[in-house]
């Protein structure tokens, strides 16, 4: 709030102090209701709150600066977030040091008979329990090797060969 602000204000409150005002205004109105609520319903009060005069907008330019913006997508492992190639090479670490206690991975880089439906279900289940979906999955996949991988299997199977 600027200086002519505050001398408007003054008109209504003690120096124009409004964060004193406030600060004080559940404690007025407890005590004081009445000389509180006049104030607070005073049309000239109330045009002032909305409409007092603001200072003006200053806006810097840098003309030596250039300021650049970057995005890049990064996937969510735990409490960080990963680039693609980090969250690929994170999936590639669980599948190899995890077969075993996942009987999907187990079933699907050894017994690949014993394939099925549950041990899929499983898999995914697990997956994304370690913070690995199949959608995060298949899109580090495409933006890395710029070629998507459309199944979990094949991811497995190229997180196993790496």
């Amino acid at each position: 709030m600027g200086a002519k602000a505050r001398e408007l204000f003054a008109k209504f409150i003690p120096d124009g102090d409004m964060k004193a005002y406030v600060d004080t205004l559940k404690e007025n109105i407890k005590n004081n209701f009445t000389q509180t609520m006049k104030l607070l319903r005073d049309k000239d009060f109330q045009d002032l709150l909305e409409n007092y005069p603001r200072p003006k907008k200053v806006f810097f330019k840098g003309y030596d600066i250039v300021d650049t913006v970057e995005d890049e997508l990064m996937f969510r492992k735990g409490g960080d977030y990963q680039k693609p190639g980090d969250y690929l090479k994170l999936f590639e670490e669980f599948v190899k040091h995890n077969p075993e206690q996942i009987d999907a991975i187990e079933i699907l880089l050894s017994k690949p008979k014993n394939w099925n439906t549950s041990a899929l279900d499983d898999l995914r289940d697990k997956l994304r329990k370690n913070d690995f979906s199949e959608k995060d999955l298949q899109k580090g996949y495409e933006l890395v090797f710029k070629k998507p991988l459309a199944d979990i299997i094949s991811m497995i199977k190229h997180a196993s060969d790496t």
